[in-house]
């Protein structure tokens, strides 16, 4: 399906890579600067008019509009005499230039004024001085030799030229805005073929449209928050999330939910304690394990032991009410990894866990496990066959879509009951709309 970009999408997109967009426009202005101030030889033009068959001491009237003619044509014909050989070689012997007819001829422009008598000669050169001897000595050999071919003298100078003061080249402040223009445009052109070719996760709307999965609940960013509204804020959002998982429950019988992610760090852990936290408030009786066996960080959020917990329960080294943590409340526990075993995906296939898993669903209204990245290894797909529901965390701008689709098919292999996913880490400035709720950072 082709991927539309509207407006606002534009302006998401180059507001989140403004940075790069002000290095390339600023690497491009002051490289063109440097290049106009300090490297690039200035160009001085020198110029002389010419006048073709200036009458004197005749009526205008007189003149008729055959003679304007012809002396329009005799205009051209002398420009092209101007740059022969014949004249360049006798400027070049006179004044003893280093340059050959070529090149001299290149630093020549001949004009004539539409519809007029008049012949501008102008010399660019990198010394003034130079381009003026040029100049002058043009007309002095030209109409010389005018007088030798033709036989006439019927051309006059108007203008001498003088030694220019100012170099017509590098135009120092218009190749500095160019530099800009072109680094500016450069910069977009970068920014919106690293977002075409970027396959990462951008926004819920790749979740629903690209992963074909629902989003239960957006969590925004918290950088983009101010500290003061920021709990407020997030209190909300897992609300949200709260209460579109009471909504599935309706039909569903939803107690035990595992909650994973396709890669590390996409705050899976961070979303398992403060929903747990949301739903204790409901006077619910709420447990969190963490069956991260592999990296576990419950124990460190909460702030609590981990010399015993999960595994040591499921060794039969301790029992659960030995291990289980109450936090603030009655409501809400916790159950730590406890001692990392060498074995943690036989351990976590085990009847054992798929028991106790049962056992502590008709003692806790709901049951809320941390488990690892299913991108990574297996253990979310094991525990996800003993738990009524798995949630899937997606981080903004963390992880690719293919990675989050490989997640979603080792979920789907198993059997695994996907309820959604959470949009973690989002960067919009308002958050998104659930169930009628809508929550904005004034």
């Amino acid at each position: 399906m082709e991927e539309i970009i509207n407006l606002r999408q534009c302006f998401q997109i180059i507001k989140k890579n403004i940075s790069l967009i002000i290095i390339i426009t600023c690497i491009t202005m002051f490289t063109s600067a440097g290049l106009s101030f300090f490297v690039i030889d200035p160009v001085y033009e020198a110029n002389t008019t010419l006048i073709v068959n200036k009458v004197k001491e005749v009526n205008t009237q007189d003149i008729t509009n055959d003679d304007v003619l012809a002396n329009q044509k005799l205009a051209l014909t002398y420009g092209e005499i101007i740059k022969s050989r014949t004249v360049l070689d006798k400027v070049i012997n006179n004044l003893n230039i280093d340059k050959d007819v070529k090149k001299l001829s290149n630093d020549i422009r001949v004009t004539t004024l539409t519809d007029t008598q008049i012949i501008n000669v102008s010399v660019r050169e990198n010394n003034p001085k130079l381009a003026n001897n040029i100049a002058n000595e043009i007309t002095s050999v030209f109409t010389s030799e005018l007088s030798r071919i033709m036989k006439t003298d019927n051309v006059e100078i108007i203008d001498k030229s003088v030694i220019p003061n100012k170099p017509v080249k590098p135009n120092k402040i218009m190749n500095t805005m160019i530099g800009a223009i072109i680094g500016l445009i450069l910069g977009l052109i970068v920014t919106f073929v690293r977002e075409y070719i970027d396959t990462k996760v951008k926004s819920s709307k790749d979740v629903e449209e690209k992963l074909n999965l629902q989003i239960i609940g957006n969590i925004p960013n918290e950088n983009n928050l101010d500290s003061k509204n920021m709990k407020s804020i997030l209190d909300e959002n897992y609300k949200n999330i709260r209460t579109n998982i009471e909504f599935s429950n309706v039909d569903k019988n939803i107690k035990s939910i595992v909650i994973t992610s396709s890669q590390k760090n996409e705050g899976k852990t961070t979303i398992v304690s403060s929903l747990a936290s949301s739903f204790a408030q409901l006077d619910k009786k709420i447990l969190i394990i963490d069956c991260d066996f592999r990296n576990p960080s419950i124990h460190k959020l909460f702030d609590i032991s981990n010399k015993q917990g999960m595994t040591d329960v499921l060794l039969n080294k301790v029992n659960f009410k030995e291990s289980v943590h109450e936090i603030i409340s009655e409501n809400l526990h916790v159950l730590t990894c406890g001692n990392i075993p060498p074995n943690p995906a036989e351990l976590l296939s085990s009847q054992k866990m798929k028991k106790l898993i049962e056992q502590l669903k008709n003692e806790y209204d709901y049951i809320f496990i941390d488990s690892p990245p299913i991108g990574r290894v297996t253990d979310a797909g094991v525990i996800s066959n003993y738990v009524d529901s798995t949630i899937i965390v997606i981080a903004e701008n963390e992880v690719n879509i293919e990675d989050v689709k490989i997640a979603k098919k080792k979920l789907q292999q198993v059997n695994a009951k996907i309820l959604g996913s959470i949009f973690n880490k989002s960067s919009l400035y308002k958050s998104e709309c659930y169930y009628g709720y809508y929550y904005e950072n004034e």
